[in-house]
């Protein structure tokens, strides 16, 4: 089995252990503890940087008032510390009461600093020099405080102190003891006696923490780092859009509403593989998402046009950006000429100004806005006002099947008819003055390419005579 997956195990069964309350270590005597923790420790060499102050072999040995379960992240990183370094030389063994390096474990330096009174009541550690006493080749420095709070502050501000030859143990945070390994960049590796995790900041926000400066046999030797920071995946992040929001066509004027979006981040961390983080709204305010931004900046409720849309999200390890569109439209609306009678359309209101198109019966018009009675007509062509007591209006506007242009249920020779009529009459109207309401047009694009023409008329006949 894995370092990995028998820590989660230890860790059940230490719970188990502390569920049987303080008094379990209390009745084991001293040297029967030592005993089996040498024990444990003679079967074979392992990997010290794994060692977890819930192993079972040691979890109960006391400290003071306390056990190395409850207490003993400090002691379990001064432990990898003297084996990280390799300070357990002849005098250090001598004075933990040990033949072999093999037979070092945190219960073994939480009984020797038993021995000598190394613990206060609470099971802390009395003194700084105590490890000095112990391990003789190891020399206490300073305990002081982080000047840093950013990331790349607290990284380069503990490299800097291993680049000097000094061991850092990290109280990670305000409670809980880690041995540094080493730092790359603005990433800072450590062995946790807690936690399977390598990197600090996976789970700490370490800044201003307390630190243990330390010297020993041998600096800092950040190797065993550069093998478990090597990485397993090719690092990568993804937006899902999972629901585009009610909303994506706007009339001029409208406010951009996002309800009813709905996005998810996914990303590859090189070091842990796939993580999915929690679904989120794209609505602002207080539901505004955390996991990625939002931006709207290109969006003009005040001019017609189709916008994007951005989600975006850095998961550091990779960035993503997705998008989708939403359109602002002119408010139109379709009104009818039935009169027999020519109508004016004049290039201002209240009939005035000069006459700019002439309205026939059955014309099709679109209004994009009224004023004092007056419908405005604006294309490419035509920017005119006409009277809308003369109009008729067309209604809402309902999608036809293609082909079937007058909605009938049929294509036939009637929607044939209005086709024709429609092409002989193009020739004749400018552009925003037609025999057909849009509806009708999109029914009439039957091979949908946008224009409606002679080869629409060939697709018709097809339909009818087939």
């Amino acid at each position: 089995m894995d370092k990995s997956g028998s820590r989660k195990i230890l860790a059940v069964i230490v719970s188990a252990f502390t569920a049987l309350g303080a008094s379990a270590s209390a009745v084991m005597p001293k040297a029967e503890k030592s005993s089996i923790i040498q024990t444990f420790a003679e079967e074979e060499t392992e990997d010290y940087h794994t060692w977890s102050q819930l192993d079972p072999r040691w979890s109960s040995v006391t400290m003071g008032g306390s056990t190395i379960g409850s207490s003993g992240c400090l002691i379990t990183s001064l432990s990898i510390m003297a084996m990280h370094s390799g300070s357990l030389d002849s005098a250090a063994l001598a004075n933990l009461g040990i033949s072999n390096v093999n037979q070092f474990n945190p219960g073994v330096l939480a009984n020797a600093y038993t021995s000598v009174g190394g613990f206060n009541q609470w099971g802390g550690i009395a003194s700084w020099g105590t490890i000095h006493q112990l391990i003789p080749s190891i020399n206490f420095i300073q305990d002081s405080y982080l000047n840093s709070y950013s990331q790349s502050d607290i990284a380069a501000e503990i490299a800097a102190k291993m680049a000097n030859g000094q061991h850092i143990i990290l109280n990670a945070n305000g409670h809980h003891w880690v041995y540094i390994t080493g730092v790359s960049g603005d990433q800072v590796y450590m062995c946790d006696p807690a936690n399977d995790s390598t990197n600090l900041f996976d789970i700490y926000s370490p800044g201003g923490c307390e630190y243990w400066a330390l010297t020993a046999k041998n600096p800092p030797d950040q190797s065993y780092q550069s093998q478990v920071q090597q990485p397993l995946y090719e690092a990568s992040a993804d937006i899902e859009i999972l629901s585009l929001p009610y909303k994506t066509e706007y009339s001029v004027g409208e406010e951009l509403d996002l309800s009813g979006g709905y996005a998810v981040v996914s990303y590859v961390d090189p070091y842990k593989g796939y993580t999915q983080l929690q679904p989120e709204y794209m609505s602002g305010g207080a539901n505004a998402p955390q996991s990625y931004a939002v931006n709207t900046s290109l969006y003009d409720p005040n001019t017609p046009g189709t916008y994007s849309i951005t989600l975006s999200a850095d998961t550091g390890y990779a960035t993503v950006v997705t998008s989708f569109t939403v359109t602002v439209v002119k408010n139109v609306q379709e009104y009818y000429y039935t009169g027999e009678e020519k109508l004016d359309v004049f290039s201002e209101k209240a009939n005035t100004g000069s006459v700019v198109a002439v309205l026939s019966k059955d014309s099709v018009v679109q209004i994009e806005a009224e004023e004092d009675g007056y419908g405005k007509i604006s294309s490419d062509d035509l920017s005119g006002w006409v009277e809308l007591s003369q109009l008729t209006d067309a209604g809402a506007s309902v999608q036809h099947i293609k082909g079937d242009i007058n909605n009938d249920g049929n294509i036939d020779k009637y929607d044939l008819y209005m086709l024709n009529d429609y092409l002989e009459a193009k020739s004749k109207l400018v552009s925003g003055i037609s025999t057909l309401r849009q509806c009708e047009l999109d029914a009439a694009d039957i091979n949908g390419d946008g224009i409606v023409n002679s080869s629409d008329v060939v697709e018709m006949l097809n339909k009818i005579l087939n």
